[in-house]
């Protein structure tokens, strides 16, 4: 059985590549409402018993019920006070709730597809950030050795990949199975979800027939830049009801609308009317436009009920005139300024993004479906009727919320292959004459081969150093501010890596490599000064997650 999983902060959805018809197919979950998309949440009673999904989410607000949601981001968490304000404990941590959720529902999903057969190939999408930036970096990690500990899973075949890599991988086979053809060229992503907005530049290459992605770049915002909720669709949500408390003069205690029940139970009516009344918004502001004028329109939608919520055993209304005034305060500047960014980007690297044939534009995410959204990104590329950059890889309106979870069966079953490029760079930190200077393995977005091992270079030669400087590295993470940052080795892992050399006084050359699922390994050759070889084969230390040997929360920039 080929498996993937879109592994969502809101919602989470698994397919399965249907070996028969050669497709991959969403699957709907039984207890779900039968849907296929599961929302990414998880109860449990003062009798130690546990719900998933939607039983889950039906029980925020009931008394002696910890319901946790957002478990995704905070797997790199390590502020105890903000993981005690969102109801985790020592026992019910972030990584204990998702080690429960994933095992819940891909057992599942495995029960009702073949429940005698191994989950043989398992592709799980995450961020792409979760690839390049320090703060986030271990979260595929994780996420990877929590899905290889479930003994219905083949432990050697689980893949933690890119969410734009796998929809872009579903995208190309959408094309291809619409025009007969392999689709060769660019794919522009924007991926808004719950928690984040991610917009990515895919490259699509073929040889034989057989079609290979990678990523040329990406910017975003969000729980993935900024290591909390932000400027996307849980933020959205949440300011429109603390709006209307606020114009309906409701008293509440903002510091604790976190952990208000009631607040929160209006939240998640709100995201229902959102997704359950698409069509009547976009009706509502497609007419508002084009019969007021200037302020008039807004007074318009501001007489315009679109629904309405019960907080404290009050009625709250919710105009169309609130959703936009609230949309132009927390979303519309941030998503122009990343969307002026990735056109800036592909101007200067001379891509064509008005080609009507090599250049796909796609909207992803459940809040990308928001008309708001999609009408803004319209106007930034000048959308119109005989653009055919927004057609041919869209079949299905839900293939926007699925495309990750599909494309990562895909993926899964090899229909689709990844050209690995560098998520960081990496190098050793050294110093001449008390000047950092650049000693890299490899670069952000070089083209990487799995497996390879790739030695610390200066000026083209590798750089031999001795075994007992061996005590800092660096890394570009790809931060908001994109500098590279030298970070030490964990104290208590400085021993660990030191008995790998044969003698502390010895020089050494080291490199690394990364495999198909993603696992760094860091290699270390003794060198002989007095014969000038290199002592082959090299010690290893496989790298799950970074912080099993750097210290991250030491980092430092360097200017190198």
């Amino acid at each position: 059985m080929d498996m993937g999983v879109d592994f969502g902060s809101t919602y989470t959805t698994v397919s399965i590549y249907n070996q028969k018809d050669k497709a991959p197919e969403a699957q709907r979950v039984s207890g779900q409402n039968d849907s296929t998309y599961v929302p990414s949440v998880v109860s449990v009673d003062k009798k130690g018993k546990f719900r998933y999904g939607v039983a889950a989410k039906n029980r925020t607000g009931e008394s002696g019920a910890r319901v946790f949601k957002a478990f995704k981001m905070l797997l790199n968490e390590s502020d105890q006070e903000r993981l005690k304000r969102r109801k985790y404990t020592e026992e019910y941590t972030p990584y204990a709730v998702t080690h429960k959720f994933l095992e819940y529902l891909l057992g599942k999903v495995r029960n009702q597809y073949n429940q005698n057969e191994k989950i043989e190939h398992l592709v799980v999408g995450v961020p792409e950030i979760w690839f390049e930036q320090l703060n986030t970096m271990d979260g595929q990690a994780i996420v990877r050795e929590i899905c290889q500990s479930f003994d219905f899973v083949d432990s050697t075949n689980v893949r933690v990949v890119s969410e734009p890599i796998a929809a872009s991988a579903f995208f190309a086979h959408n094309y291809q199975k619409l025009k007969d053809k392999c689709y060769e060229g660019k794919i522009f992503l924007i991926d808004y979800g719950g928690g984040t907005l991610d917009i990515t530049l895919t490259d699509v290459t073929v040889k034989d027939e057989y079609m290979t992605i990678k990523i040329d770049e990406r910017c975003g915002k969000g729980e993935n830049e900024e290591g909390k909720i932000g400027k996307a669709g849980i933020l959205y949500m949440e300011s429109v009801v603390e709006e209307a408390l606020v114009c309906n003069e409701i008293p509440f205690s903002k510091e604790n609308l976190g952990t208000d029940d009631e607040y929160m139970k209006a939240v998640n009516f709100l995201e229902q009317e959102l997704k359950s009344c698409a069509d009547d918004i976009e009706f509502e502001f497609e007419t508002a436009c084009f019969t007021g004028k200037g302020e008039n329109v807004l007074d318009q939608l501001d007489n315009d009920i679109f629904t309405t919520v019960t907080y404290d055993g009050e009625d709250i209304d919710i105009s169309y005139g609130l959703l936009l005034r609230v949309y132009n305060r927390e979303i519309r500047e941030i998503l122009n300024e990343k969307l002026d960014y990735m056109i800036s980007f592909m101007k200067s690297k001379d891509i064509d993004y008005e080609s009507q044939e090599k250049f796909k534009i796609v909207l992803v995410g459940g809040f990308g479906n928001f008309y708001l959204v999609r009408k803004q990104v319209e106007e930034k590329f000048d959308y119109n009727t005989t653009d055919h950059r927004w057609e041919d890889v869209i079949v299905n309106t839900s293939d926007r919320e699925e495309a990750i979870s599909l494309g990562a069966a895909l993926l899964a079953a090899n229909e689709i292959g990844i050209k690995n490029t560098a998520p960081y760079s990496l190098g050793l930190y050294m110093e001449i004459g008390k000047k950092p200077v650049r000693s890299m393995a490899f670069e952000y977005r070089d083209n990487l081969d799995y497996d390879k091992v790739y030695k610390v270079m200066r000026n083209g030669k590798p750089v031999t150093v001795s075994g007992r400087s061996l005590t800092t590295f660096v890394i570009n993470g790809e931060d908001s501010d994109g500098k590279i940052r030298k970070v030490p080795v964990r104290a208590e892992n400085q021993k660990e890596l030191q008995n790998v050399i044969q003698s502390e006084q010895g020089t050494v050359q080291v490199g690394f490599s990364i495999d198909p699922r993603e696992v760094l390994t860091l290699h270390i050759w003794d060198y002989n000064i007095l014969t000038n070889t290199v002592c082959e084969p090299p010690h290893t230390i496989k790298l799950k997650k970074f912080r099993d040997l750097l210290d991250l929360d030491r980092a430092e920039v360097v200017d190198l």
